[in-house]
């Protein structure tokens, strides 16, 4: 049985407080090399797997993002779709031709 702690966010939030840490003991400069070297390895081993945590949420928006907009395209599904989730319309732009005609507007 997995535990809260066990789950993808909370290793992340911890491995990444854990190299925060590690950064600001080696950036005070007072420990020993060996120590130094220690510390170094670990960072690294925390800061690839945070990547790699960070690389998988980012595959998930972006298929949660396709699988919305392939929906988007399947006929009736824009009336499915709540408010919130649904994108303003484009406007339509005018033609390259286009010369507006202000002086009709002036109240002068």
């Amino acid at each position: 049985m997995s535990t809260p702690q066990d789950s993808p966010v909370a290793r992340f939030e911890n491995d990444l407080s854990r190299l925060e840490k590690i950064v600001e003991e080696l950036e005070r400069g007072e420990l020993s090399l060996e120590r130094s070297i220690a510390l170094f390895e670990e960072g690294m081993r925390l800061y690839r797997q945070c990547r790699r945590a960070l690389e998988t949420a980012e595959q998930r928006v972006n298929s949660i993002l396709a699988e919305d907009e392939a929906a988007s395209f399947e006929p009736g599904s824009r009336e499915e779709r709540s408010p919130r989730s649904r994108r303003p319309p484009r406007e339509a732009e005018p033609p390259p031709d286009f010369e507006p005609d202000f002086e009709d507007d002036l109240p002068f």
